[in-house]
């Protein structure tokens, strides 16, 4: 009897054994704070929760999953297709869903914070050896939030100009339009020699964050306007006007339709500028195509006299890791893959990609459309949307860089505010200072 207690008593030590070791040699996540005591081991089996609405969209997610999993073999990813980011509160609260789940990157406050969902990747950036130096820096603070890592950018989406080339050379406007160019020359040399015959100058949607926010640091310098400790927004120093006033000039000269106000002047005509990323320059691209008029891409223009003050707003959508995944190891890894060379490659390589958001892949040919050459798209300037980026990105949404309320409050009021002005119904100066005084009191409230 002595024998049988002595020989189970051994099992069950060797058992507990082989787990403890098990255990070992992965990480543990509770309350979305990671063990970084433990090694990470990616393994087993994780949900991927994404929108795939497309043939292209699913293709791309399938492209990215084949390509983990040949780096990391011994993690099964279980496909969510039938998910949208509108689900992602009620499926959070439920726990119904993915591991790794696909967001956008205004949400990374309200999910991160608001809802307490999203896990801190900053140690597996570290232990998975991401070079973080090689990311659009732009777009990695998006992700970044109270000293964490929170969101992985799938994709990098600049604000570029796709333009008319034909209408640009025929009005002798093509040396104005170059690597380089700058608000002066676009409003005073460009817009009045494009505009006529059918055709306006541009269309800038005013009220659009990734539009409005580059303008801002215009004057004052790159994300200046605002101060997160001090918990205040600044429109209202001298110069910070400045860039707006030349664009609702424009507005008023015909050339530049600010999506704002009374659109009539423009009516039946098109534009020969259209501000957009570059998904929308491929569309706009396939339309300029059909009609057989040549065209291309540049980036926004810079600041006069301020370079260093230029800024393009950038934005994307990506994935989060839930915090109450049961394999942080491989949720992880797997959220981390859009970080590498391969992952970009196999996402951003398909028709349902857009540019990769590593500077080591700036030359690559797979987004560039290098094999379309019977329409010449690879004679087109793809650089304008990566042009500087290090240099001139900025965050484009307010929900990235404000809280919540704040944010909502001022992009809401900046719409109708910036809809008098262009209506001459509000000067400018006084809407900025309008705008100011309501997100500071938003502010301070929530600071008490």
């Amino acid at each position: 009897m002595k024998k049988v207690i002595v020989k189970t008593l051994a099992l069950l030590l060797a058992i507990f054994t082989v787990f403890g070791m098990a255990a070992c040699n992965s990480t543990k996540v509770q309350d979305g704070i990671v063990d970084t005591s433990k090694v990470p081991d990616a393994k087993g089996k994780i949900k991927f929760s994404y929108t795939a609405n497309t043939e292209a969209q699913e293709n791309a997610a399938n492209a990215f999953i084949d390509a983990f999993n040949v780096q990391f073999p011994k993690v099964t990813v279980e496909r969510d297709y039938d998910y949208a980011i509108s689900q992602a509160p009620n499926r959070i609260a439920s726990g119904d869903i993915g591991d790794v789940f696909y967001m956008a990157e205004s949400d990374v406050y309200n999910f991160a914070v608001t809802h307490k969902a999203l896990m801190d990747l900053s140690y597996y950036m570290t232990a998975y050896k991401i070079d973080r130096s090689d990311i659009y820096q732009g777009i990695f603070a998006a992700g970044m939030l109270e000293n964490g890592i929170y969101y992985v950018a799938r994709d990098f989406n600049q604000m570029i100009m796709v333009y008319n080339k034909d209408q640009v050379t025929a009005k002798n406007a093509s040396d104005y339009v170059q690597d380089g160019w700058t608000w002066t020359t676009f409003l005073e040399d460009v817009c009045p020699l494009v505009t006529g015959d059918g055709y306006y100058a541009a269309q800038i949607n005013l009220a659009y964050d990734p539009v409005f926010v580059p303008l801002l640091s215009a004057e004052v310098g790159k994300n200046e306007w605002y101060d997160t400790v001090a918990g205040k927004i600044n429109l209202t120093d001298e110069g910070t006007a400045k860039l707006i006033e030349s664009l609702i000039f424009a507005y008023n000269s015909g050339y530049v339709d600010l999506g704002l106000g009374d659109r009539s002047m423009f009516n039946d005509m098109k534009p020969v500028f259209r501000q957009c990323v570059y998904l929308q320059a491929e569309s706009f691209g396939k339309e300029y195509d059909q009609d057989f008029i040549d065209w291309d891409m540049i980036h926004v223009p810079l600041v006069e006299g301020k370079i260093a003050n230029s800024a393009f707003g950038c934005g994307s959508s990506g994935v989060g890791v839930f915090n109450r995944t049961k394999n942080p190891d491989a949720a992880a890894a797997f959220a981390l893959f859009f970080y590498t060379q391969e992952g970009q490659t196999a996402f951003n390589g398909q028709t349902g990609g857009s540019v990769p958001v590593l500077a080591s892949l700036k030359n690559a040919a797979f987004w560039q459309h290098a094999d379309d050459t019977e329409n010449g798209w690879s004679e087109k300037n793809w650089a304008a949307n990566i042009y500087r980026a290090n240099d001139f990105a900025v965050i484009g949404q307010l929900q990235c860089i404000l809280p919540t309320d704040v944010a909502d409050t001022l992009e809401e009021e900046w719409g109708k505010k910036m809809a008098q002005v262009v209506n001459g119904e509000l000067q400018l100066d006084k809407a900025l200072a309008d705008l100011e005084t309501l997100a500071n009191e938003k502010w301070q409230t929530l600071m008490k």
